[in-house]
């Protein structure tokens, strides 16, 4: 007895990479999203819920949350005001990185 393809063993077999596909890169997000919240919470100054606000965004947005998550003028003027304000030394001297 030979073995043949048929049409819905194609369909099956399309059907199963197209979700294969989509776990691997669901998987691969995951891991890039939580390096960016970490990398976020280490090095950008700002509050808890503007942390809890961005992982949500992030997390259901994908790249366009990652676009949408970076910083306006506004907020970079207050982040450099804060990092030089947390950076002076007891002489009123500021230290650079």
């Amino acid at each position: 007895m030979k073995y043949k393809i048929t049409d819905s063993g194609i369909i099956s077999l399309w059907i199963f990479l197209i979700l294969a596909g989509a776990i691997i890169l669901g998987f691969f997000k995951m891991i890039f999203t939580f390096i960016v919240i970490k990398y976020e919470r280490k090095y950008i100054p700002i509050t808890q819920k503007k942390n809890k606000d961005n992982l949500l965004m992030i997390m259901f947005t994908g790249i366009i949350g990652l676009w949408l998550w970076l910083p306006n003028k506004k907020e970079t003027d207050q982040i450099i005001k804060k990092v030089y304000q947390n950076n002076e030394n007891e002489d009123g001297k500021t230290i650079l990185i």
